[in-house]
């Protein structure tokens, strides 16, 4: 089977998924452009922990007792920010993360006979949320791994389950 004919099938068994992935997206990044990139001191307060970790002679490598930061935030924060020399990366994983999470959501409404549609526009219209999300806000990132935990719970496939929410406890 070739891949036009992989997707085009993906697509039809899973058309609420896609929609809802997909214009997630689009509303986050309309979000995006109009607000433009911001971050409050959480990414700099990681990004700095993942340099104290890394340079053992600033610090001690201390971590900084006041922000408690999380050790997958320190790390994936740290990482791009070395990476990439910015934090807009972070913006985009941020996007995508939470655009799984509101398909999956809208997908799990479907399938239980419910309005998808009034639960992709009630996470969408969110503005707080949104701005967490653009303002890559630690529970961006574990929100998503929380929701995709239960998820894949209820659907018996508790291991996965599992795995997501301990992912989730990291940020």
């Amino acid at each position: 089977m070739n891949l036009n004919n992989y997707l085009l099938k993906y697509y039809r068994q899973n058309k609420v998924f896609v929609f809802a992935f997909s214009f997630s997206i689009i509303t986050y990044s309309v979000y995006l452009i109009f607000r433009g990139f911001g971050w409050d001191g959480d990414s700099f307060i990681s990004g700095s922990q993942f340099i104290k970790i890394i340079n053992r002679d600033l610090y001690y490598a201390t971590v900084d007792g006041g922000a408690h930061p999380k050790f997958f935030t320190i790390i994936l924060f740290g990482a791009i920010y070395q990476i990439t020399g910015g934090f807009y990366w972070l913006a985009f994983i941020s996007i995508f993360l939470n655009a799984l999470m509101v398909g999956a959501l809208t997908t799990w409404v479907h399938k239980e006979k419910g309005l998808w549609l009034i639960a992709l526009f009630g996470l969408l219209i969110n503005i707080p949320w949104t701005k967490i999300v653009i303002n890559c806000d630690n529970t961006a990132f574990s929100l998503p791994f929380i929701a995709l935990g239960l998820y894949f719970i209820s659907k018996d496939k508790s291991l996965t389950g599992v795995i997501l929410l301990t992912i989730s406890n990291f940020f």
